[in-house]
Order: structure tokens, then sequence, then C-alpha cells
């Protein structure tokens, strides 16, 4: 026994001189050392070490502060950055504030303290954002809250009166929202990269003079060279909006939509990019909205490659159960704005959220169902294939819920179209 701890020593030891050598930072441990003093050696931590709930005292200055949602981001004067876990509301926090926050580490995260109390000191300047690539983003090798980064947005949205950007590239997507927006109040010092195409994107809104409209950056290759291989090629953005009413016909919405179920599937996300706002992957939602609406049905019902319940052909769907929501995991589909909105609407009424595979023949047991988009909003559903559903208080009361807060958004979005 003895021998095995020597030997287990010496691996220590050489982890640890290889770690010095190569310039790697070794974590602190999380004995006699703590508390820990800066956020580095936080992010330093092994995952099993954070998991023991160790002190932290820090002092950072506030990056990001959405209180409502209790998403609060610090970075320190070395540069390294995380998130609070707020335990309470006290102090409210606010962008540019420079703190002392007292607390421990989070169980199996290296990037967040768990808040025990926060003094607020004063202000600071905010850090300089740091250049960035989303695949650096992804990888969560960014120990810094503040980045630039230059890709295309995908897609943009107001919800809750926050500009939400889905952007991306590569490999990946990557989403992010600009607090604050209030029509043309529009904060540039979160995500800095953003700002030529999001003022493009409002200047088409403007000239246009839309209220009530559908804004669609997209991004595609050139024709420099022919074949499956396009490095060569240039990237071209544009932006398109329209005049954007109701997606579905007036009088379906009120009874209900009528879907048929799809043939197609949505695609094993190990044989296409299935999180990816990619045109090619609307290809089937396209082929079954047709033959959809060629049996006289509003949409269809699209399964996933295991035969459990996904969306439809372009959104997210719900169903209801003795007063509780659920609703597929976004696990090979888009996890769209519009939905997340809806099952934050859902809990500020008090209403459970379930998101679990559902299997078809569930839909036998369900009472109410209803879809979600950016186009769509809030769409109820009275038929797919043999079940019928009813449009009960829940689908009403958040469809109600939802068109106020689209109704809030309209006011700075016509503020907007007035400046043309």
């Amino acid at each position: 026994m003895f021998r095995r701890l020597l030997s287990l020593e010496r691996i220590a030891f050489v982890v640890l001189l290889i770690m010095a050598l190569a310039g790697l930072p070794a974590a602190r441990s999380l004995g006699a050392d703590l508390p820990l003093t800066t956020i580095a050696e936080l992010r330093a931590l092994f995952h099993n070490e954070a998991a023991l709930g160790g002190p932290i005292k820090v002092q950072a200055v506030v990056t990001f502060a959405d209180e409502q949602w209790r998403t609060v981001f610090i970075q320190e004067k070395g540069g390294a950055g995380c998130y609070i876990y707020r335990t309470n509301r006290t102090p409210v926090l606010q962008q540019g504030q420079w703190i002392e926050l007292e607390g421990r580490t989070v169980p199996g995260y290296v990037n967040a303290i768990a808040e025990k109390s926060i003094v607020v000191l004063g202000t600071r300047p905010l850090p300089e954002p740091n250049p960035a690539t989303i695949e650096r983003l992804l990888s969560g090798t960014e120990d810094s809250q503040r980045v630039r980064v230059r890709t295309v947005i995908r897609s943009m949205a107001v919800e809750y009166g926050r500009l939400m950007l889905d952007f991306g590239e590569g490999r990946g997507r990557f989403k992010a929202h600009i607090p604050g927006y209030k029509g043309i109040d529009l904060p540039t010092n979160i995500l800095d990269s953003v700002v030529e195409i999001d003022q493009a994107s409002r200047d088409v809104v403007r000239a246009n003079r839309l209220v009530d409209g559908y804004v669609r950056p997209l991004a595609w290759r050139g024709s420099e060279q022919m074949g499956v291989a396009a490095q060569a090629t240039k990237i071209n953005l544009a932006i398109a909006a329209w005049d954007w009413g109701s997606y579905f016909d007036p009088a379906a919405r009120t009874k209900g939509l009528r879907l048929k179920i799809a043939h197609y599937r949505r695609p094993d996300p190990r044989t296409a990019p299935a999180k990816s706002k990619a045109a090619g992957l609307y290809m089937i939602c396209t082929i079954e909205k047709h033959r959809a609406e060629r049996e006289g049905y509003a949409d269809a019902l699209m399964l996933d490659w295991r035969g459990q319940i996904a969306e439809s052909t372009g959104a997210n769907i719900f169903f209801v159960k003795d007063g509780v929501l659920h609703t597929p995991l976004p696990d090979c589909f888009l996890d769209g704005i519009t939905r997340r909105t809806v099952i934050g609407l859902a809990k500020q009424r008090g209403l459970k959220v379930i998101e679990r595979p559902i299997m078809p023949e569930e839909m036998a047991d369900f009472s109410e169902c209803f879809i979600t988009g950016t186009a769509a909003e809030v769409t109820p559903v009275s038929e797919i294939g043999p079940y019928r559903f009813t449009i009960g208080d829940i689908t009403r009361n958040l469809m109600d819920d939802y068109s106020a807060l689209v109704h809030q958004a309209k006011a700075g979005t016509a503020k907007i179209a007035a400046l043309g």
C-alpha cells in the first residue's frame, strides 16, 4: 500500500511538471489554500474539485446582468470571467458595477460561483472584448465574458424586449441576446461584432416601413468555384424583410389547425447538422407541407429518426395533460426562440413544463395541443392524424400572453419604421 501511494505521488509530480513545462495552469488544491481569491483559480479547477463546493471570494466587474432571468456574468481585472448562480436578488446588479462576491464553487462547473453575499464597491469601465471564434465559444474554453466575433447572423427576433440573435458558422451555432433593447436605443457593448449586420437589418425594416414584419438574413456561397468543395468561393449576405400577417389562415387558427403525420422524418444529428438553420434541412419540410396541403391539412407533424414526436414543418409543438405542458426534447431540431419564450410564460403562470421524449401514441392522452414559432407565434392544433384536441384555457392564456409581448415589442419596431 505504501509503495502504491509513492507511485501515485510520482504520477502527480510528473503531471504537474508537464503542466508547468507546457505553461498550463495547475488547479489549486481544495485544502488549506482556500478560499480561492481569483476567477482564474476557479477556472483552473477540475470538475471534481469544483464539486466539493469550496469557498471563493473575488472582486470583479459585472459585464452582463439580466436579473429577470437571474443571468449575471462577471469578469476580473486579469481577464477571466464566470457566471453567478444567484440565490437572491439583493442587491440588484447592473452592468459596470465593481463588486465583491463571496460564495462557493458549483458542483460540476468551473465557470460559476454560487452566491453567498455580494457587496457593490463602485463602478469600473468594462474590459475590452477579446477576439474569438464561434468554434472557441462552442468549445467552452473561452474564459472571458466579453468577446468580439465576426460572423453571420442567421435570424433575429425581439422577445421580452430583447433582441435575440442566432448566428454561427462552421460546425455550430451560437445564440445570444442584447439586453435592454428598446426600439431605437440599441446597446452595442455586449457583442460588438453584430453591430454592422444588425444596423443593416434595421435599415431594411426602416426602408420598408415594417411593423408586422419578418426579417431574414441569409448567407450563401458564390459561384466562383463549381463542385462539392467551395473554399474558393465568396460568402455573400442578403437581408430580406416581408410584411408579415398570420402564417396560417386566421379562420383555421380560430378552430385549431389540422395536421397530418409526415412520411419523412427529422434526421439523426449524426447524419446532418440538425440544429443548424440551414436551407437544405428544410427540403423535407417543404415536401411534407405541400403533401399535407394537397390533402386539405394545414401542416404536418414530423417524427424524428427514432419514431418520436419532433415538431411541425416549421414550428415547435406542445401538448397539455392534466394541466401540465409536455414538449419534445430539442435534440435533433431547433430549440426555437418562441418555444423558449412560451416555456417562460408558462412558468410565470405557475405551470409545470416537462421536456421529454414523446411517442405518437401518447397523443391519445393529451387534451390540448399548440405549435410555436417566430412566424406561427402560438397557434392551437385541433387534429393530428387520428388524434383530436380542444382549444383549452392553457392554450388560450399562452396565446394571449405571447400576443401581449409581441404588441409590446411592436411599439419599438414602429419607432424604427417611423424614422424612415
